[in-house]
């Protein structure tokens, strides 16, 4: 059974001032399933931190959809992430993360 699972996500931004868009996101897909460990890497401004939002339900993708434990899940659920932190852990933007072993 998937524990989260992206199919399709797409963001784009349009830059200030400009008639230009970002594509931060383009056809992501994955599935991650249960005691999984995920690490995401990418130079600045790859859409590492866009990535997170979308997963937590901080930020609506622009397509796709975002499936956690096998169910749709809206943007900003009340309370945000309700659930979704009790089964996943964070570490952000952290040369030395807590959770790793040393």
């Amino acid at each position: 059974m998937s524990l989260l699972q992206l199919k399709g996500v797409d963001k784009v931004y349009q830059r200030t001032g400009a008639k230009q868009h970002f594509h931060a996101l383009n056809a992501v897909d994955f599935d991650l399933s249960g005691s999984t460990w995920l690490g995401v890497v990418g130079e600045s401004g790859s859409g590492k931190s866009t990535l997170a939002r979308i997963i937590t339900g901080l930020e609506a993708p622009d397509g796709g959809q975002r499936f956690f434990k096998v169910k749709i899940q809206p943007t900003l659920p009340p309370p945000i992430g309700a659930g979704f932190t009790k089964t996943c852990k964070w570490c952000f933007n952290r040369h030395i993360c807590p959770l790793a072993s040393a």
